[in-house]
């Protein structure tokens, strides 16, 4: 769309439907005028909103101007700090009703009332634009740039919808470096990513010297030489330069190097990169594991269900090759690299040994509980339950994709799905009441996580992994608990997810 004050420059004569239609049409073929992106209903009502809360801050500070006019009327000096007003209104009451009219007391008295309401409608709106923070992805990136809190961050995403990332990408690129105002319609910085980013002349001013020259993108190492990975980086990709945060990307036989607009993006793809990095410096040590890692057959068959052997032998390696190599902090140049290299080596096949146990000792426990849902027939809720949480807990990734100190307890877990089956004969009512306590804390946990795309952060995971330590307390004390846990602690720990 075109602004509204370039298209008045273009009419001419009186204001008629034609005139109007013409301006139109010129500023639509101006070449340099710039555009206005289209707004989202979502946009417009977030817009809406930030709109109608900078309306009640405009009236709550009018009035308490208003009060500070009054009370200064009879010789009592309010602070200019609005909290310091209100507060010393109520504080200094008595010395006030003695120095002014009854009539101006009752008026003070509407102005603090509606004071009062002004405060609710604000942080009710305030309540409103938090939900975004909760949501969208951007705007929590937004809030990772200095000086940006949660309604700049909403107000920029609404202002700049799908451009919003780039505007974070452009002050990330200043990190460090000193900030200059441009023209008012200066272009905007356009920042690389994986998904083929456009690039922006005279970025190379935008980033911070330190970042070097920019590296071929379609380059392949099977070692590390291409010198030390910066916080941010330019690459050369299809003609252009793109600029974000770096990332070794797996290619099999090799790695690249890509770089990413989020860095949470950025950080995941590192990791599988640096995985392959270090797993073609140890050819011959995983040529070994993948012959001799044990009871692999035996855990195969348990495995059947959910995948091949080859799958889980990939993970019990994938896993070790972490436990062994990616520790923190993750090298960042070839010095620490090939230290990292040397430490790990030795140390590989124990660690691939110990994982090994650990996954057959957990698929051992998972076969019997399958089993045991499949004969437990006469209560189809608790079984119904324990299949959804045995499916959560063991996906076909299961070794991969969790923490390596909570797969420690998946034999726990697993042990208490059966326990809990086992006693559903003595007492399935208590059963039916626990899981009646159990379903809102899931529920809300499960919903978060769609609402988020399945991006989770830590304070995610620790509600995720007390819901299977309530699990436990709930179906199977006696296995114990590393910690106390019950409905009250999780309550607080939700608080805490949504503060």
């Amino acid at each position: 769309m075109s602004p509204p004050h370039t298209v008045k420059e273009c009419a001419s004569g009186n204001k008629d439907d034609a005139r109007d239609a013409r301006a139109i049409w010129v500023t639509a073929t101006q070449k340099d005028v710039r555009r206005v992106p289209v707004k989202s209903v979502e946009q417009q009502a977030e817009l809406f909103t930030h709109c109608v809360r900078s309306h009640w801050v405009s009236l709550r500070t009018a009035t308490v101007n208003l009060l500070r006019s009054m009370l200064y009327e009879y010789g009592i000096v309010a602070p200019k700090v609005r909290k310091r007003v209100i507060g010393g209104v109520g504080e200094h009451r008595e010395h006030i009703e003695q120095r002014v009219p009854p009539m101006v007391l009752q008026l003070l008295a509407q102005q603090l009332q509606a004071f009062g309401e002004l405060d609710e409608r604000i942080a009710a709106d305030e309540q409103m634009l938090q939900q975004t923070r909760r949501t969208d992805e951007t705007v929590r990136e937004l809030l990772k740039v200095p000086g940006i809190g949660p309604l700049g961050a909403s107000a920029l995403k609404a202002e700049l919808g799908a451009q919003a990332r780039g505007a974070f990408q452009a002050l990330a690129g200043l990190k460090g470096a000193s900030l200059a105002t441009g023209p008012a319609d200066a272009a905007p910085i356009k920042v690389g990513s994986s998904a083929g980013s456009a690039a922006a002349s005279g970025r190379q001013q935008a980033a911070p010297a330190q970042q070097g020259f920019a590296v071929d993108a379609g380059q392949r190492h099977t070692a590390w030489d291409f010198g030390e990975l910066p916080e941010l980086m330019e690459i050369r990709k299809g003609g252009q330069v793109l600029i974000g945060f770096p990332a070794l990307i797996d290619q099999g036989d090799a790695v690249t190097i890509e770089v990413f607009d989020e860095p949470d993006v950025s950080a995941t793809k590192h990791r599988a990169g640096l995985r392959r990095l270090f797993a073609l410096q140890v050819k011959d040590a995983l040529k070994y594991l993948e012959k001799n890692l044990p009871e692999l057959q035996k855990m195969a068959v348990a495995f059947m269900s959910l995948g091949t052997a080859e799958e889980l032998r990939e993970q019990i390696i994938e896993v070790a090759l972490d436990r062994a190599f990616l520790l923190d902090p993750l090298p960042m140049d070839e010095a620490s690299f090939k230290r990292r290299v040397e430490e790990g080596r030795g140390r590989l096949t124990l660690i691939a040994n110990e994982v090994a146990r650990l996954a057959a000792s957990i698929l051992l426990d998972y076969a019997t509980a399958v089993r045991k849902i499949k004969d437990t027939k006469a209560h189809p809720d608790a079984t119904a339950d324990a299949a959804q949480q045995l499916a959560r807990l063991v996906p076909k990734r299961f070794m991969a994709v969790t923490p390596w100190t909570q797969l420690q307890h998946f034999p726990r877990y697993l042990k208490a799905i059966t326990l809990r089956l086992d006693k559903l004969r003595a007492d399935a009512a208590r059963d039916a009441g626990k899981l009646t306590e159990l379903r809102p804390q899931e529920q809300r946990y499960w919903r978060l996580v769609a609402e988020r795309k399945g991006a989770v952060d830590d304070r995610m995971q620790e509600y995720r992994w007390l819901l299977e330590e309530l699990r436990v307390s709930f179906f199977a004390q006696e296995l114990r608990t590393p910690q106390p846990v019950s409905v009250k602690r999780l309550e607080k720990v939700w608080l805490q997810l949504n503060s």
